[in-house]
């Protein structure tokens, strides 16, 4: 920390207020998650920015709403999430459908 202080001149980051840190955690955990062996996916049309945009649209004109930059770190660090469907399951569903992989 000190090291920090001596080359940026900042004694500690920008302190992120708890309900808006809840705020991104609640948001996540409302999308759709489907499990598969032990490893759990959002859907496969999302992507972190898109959560973020979505995000977003909860912010009144006068709120500074976090960054993405802020918003990933919550997602990768809180969460154990991928997104698409299953390696497994895809090759299920192309066997289902008589296509060669």
């Amino acid at each position: 920390m000190l090291l920090r202080h001596l080359i940026t001149g900042v004694d500690r980051p920008t302190k992120i207020p708890s309900d808006i840190r809840n705020g991104i955690i609640e948001h996540v955990k409302g999308f759709p998650v489907s499990e598969s062996k032990g490893v759990r996916y959002l859907p496969p049309d999302l992507n972190v920015s898109k959560m973020y945009r979505l995000y977003l649209e909860n912010f009144k004109a006068d709120e500074k709403p976090p960054s993405l930059p802020y918003y990933s770190n919550i997602f990768k660090t809180k969460f154990n999430l991928s997104f698409g469907i299953p390696r497994s399951d895809a090759v299920v569903d192309v066997e289902e459908h008589g296509e060669s992989p």
